[in-house]
């Protein structure tokens, strides 16, 4: 027997006929007495339905894929889809990220600073040679050392370019809009703002419409 159904009152999704919050968006559907109708009527309504019907019903309620945003569930889902723009990443997964990457890099930054006061005694010369002009073992270290934090640059700089790219996704811009980033002195500085805006689902073709 065909489980019945109905539709959130905010997003549109389809769910359980029993469930008292949506899956997809958390909005609470309540106990009106409209419900049942709701549900005796879901079948008709599907197929009378234009592919478009539901886009003016869905409210700009927030979206998140992780169902409690934070620090560490955030920063995670920023690496695993660092190489994915064809989502979207809500406002609070962003930020919680942004956060997590901040201590990541402030750690990374004490770790160097160790390296470099026990391997290299404290100095600055980085690739240093002898007198035959081959590296020393500092010099080795540092070296070493100069791999690893282009690596990790080269990862950041992805992460934070695909991360905003889904943000602005989330918002209902193409992914063209980080080129803003590149405008000389208030570039960067426009897009902060852009990217603390809250989520968009009407008229947003990055949102998943009925």
């Amino acid at each position: 027997m065909e489980e019945k159904t109905k539709f959130c009152i905010h997003c549109g999704k389809k769910i359980p006929a029993t469930a008292s919050f949506c899956q997809f968006c958390g909005y609470t559907q309540g106990s009106d007495t409209n419900t049942q109708e709701n549900v005796d009527q879901t079948s008709n309504y599907q197929q009378t339905a234009s592919p478009n019907s539901f886009t003016s019903n869905i409210s700009d309620v927030p979206y998140n894929e992780n169902k409690i945003p934070g620090i560490v569930s955030s920063t995670k889902l920023y690496f695993k889809d660092m190489f994915r723009i064809n989502k979207r990443m809500g406002r609070a997964d962003f930020w919680w990220a942004s956060l997590g990457v901040g201590i990541i890099m402030v750690i990374i930054g004490f770790i160097i600073g160790i390296i470099q006061t026990v391997f290299l005694g404290g100095s600055d010369n980085f690739m240093e040679t002898d007198i035959a002009g081959e590296l020393t073992p500092a010099g080795v270290t540092s070296l070493i050392m100069l791999i690893i934090l282009l690596a990790i640059y080269v990862i950041l700089f992805i992460a934070a370019l695909t991360g905003e790219i889904r943000r602005l996704h989330d918002l209902g811009y193409n992914g063209a809009f980080w080129l803003i980033n590149l405008v000389p002195a208030i570039g960067s500085l426009i897009m902060l703002i852009i990217l603390c805006q809250p989520s968009k689902q009407q008229n947003n073709r990055y949102a998943p419409q009925k």
